[in-house]
């Protein structure tokens, strides 16, 4: 897996794979399915 979606109010799960080596390049004010949760798009 290189490239993955993480819900930015979960700062744990950001971390933990931040700490793997990954990098965030998007960001998004909604999910995918239109609700107001930010989501981080990451890769290594």
């Amino acid at each position: 897996m290189r490239e993955l979606t993480v819900n930015e109010q979960n700062p744990q799960a950001v971390g933990f794979y931040e700490h793997l080596g990954f990098k965030t390049y998007r960001r998004t004010e909604l999910d995918e399915e239109g609700r107001p949760y930010p989501l981080l798009y990451m890769h290594l």
